[in-house]
Parts: structure tokens; C-alpha cells; sequence
């Protein structure tokens, strides 16, 4: 509520530490914070680390796949969102952040598709 991303980040590390059953869950969380915090490279790792463990995990894979973009992988947040569509081809937030990446990639035509609400 209060968006204290680094009070978020040591529960989750402290929830990490003492081996509880969410494992996937809190790594996710914990990239999350540091995403939020601006340790865009913190988190990319972290993601990659939730994927390890569950290849499955759409969210994790959209938020790799933005991270990507923030530090100017193109290439690989373009791979990752187009894993995560492979993963529910109906996923909104996916579509619409690789449509926005698209777009400003100069690939309009093909972002057109990823705003089409009829898909």
C-alpha cells in the first residue's frame, strides 16, 4: 500500500533465508521490489533464477522480459515477451508491453497486432 519497496525487498529476503515453502513466490516478490527499487539488473537475475525453478511462470517471464527493455536489450525482451505469449496467447499485459515495444522498436505494423482487443 505504501509502496516501501525496500522494507519489501528484506521480508522477502528474510522469508528467502529461513527456507519457506514458497520459494518461487518470494523470488518473484523479491524481483519485483528491486525492480521497483531501480536495481533493474538485480531483478533480471532473480527472474531468470524464478524461471529456473518454474519455466511456467508467465509473470516472471513478462517481468524479465521488461527488464530487458529497461537496460536496452531489445533483442532479449522481445524473445522473452514472445515466450510468455507462447505461454497464454492471451495474456493482456504481455501483448500491450510487447506492442509498446514494438512500436517504438519502428515495427508499428507489427504492434498493431498486439493492440487488436479481437485477438
Amino acid at each position: 500500500m505504501y509502496e516501501d519497496y525496500t522494507a519489501a525487498e528484506d521480508d522477502f529476503k528474510r522469508n528467502l533465508d529461513s527456507g519457506g515453502a514458497d520459494e518461487v513466490s518470494n523470488l518473484f516478490y523479491l524481483g519485483l521490489a528491486q525492480y521497483y527499487r531501480g536495481k533493474v539488473r538485480n531483478a533480471i537475475e532473480v527472474f531468470k533464477e524464478v524461471l529456473c525453478k518454474d519455466p511456467d511462470h508467465l509473470d516472471a517471464c513478462t517481468s524479465l522480459a521488461q527488464a530487458f527493455r529497461e537496460v536496452g536489450n531489445i533483442r532479449m525482451a522481445r524473445s522473452k515477451f514472445n515466450q510468455s505469449l507462447s505461454l497464454n496467447s492471451d495474456h493482456v499485459m504481455t501483448r500491450q508491453l510487447r506492442g509498446d515495444l514494438l512500436y517504438h522498436s519502428g515495427e508499428a505494423s507489427l504492434a498493431v497486432n498486439d493492440f487488436d482487443v479481437r485477438f
